[in-house]
């Protein structure tokens, strides 16, 4: 249970690492892997990006890869 919570707390950090790494570099292809228990926070952070703004405000993530995903359904 304590890695659920972790992902949730780690999502939002990991949403504004992605998103300032965006407006530093609007122009670079930004592609995400994740692996186990990193697939719950990388699934927290889109979630959070997703929550908090909006599609016009360009924070786009190009591909993100879920690999042997260790997260409860």
């Amino acid at each position: 249970m304590s890695s659920v919570y972790e992902s949730a707390r780690m999502g939002p950090i990991v949403g504004e690492f992605l998103r300032s790494i965006r407006l530093k570099a609007p122009s670079i292809q930004i592609n995400v892997i994740a692996h186990s228990q990193g697939n719950g926070v990388l699934v927290k952070a889109l979630d959070y990006l997703g929550e908090n703004y909006s599609i016009n405000s360009q924070i786009q993530i190009d591909n993100a890869f879920l690999w042997q995903a260790a997260i409860p359904s």
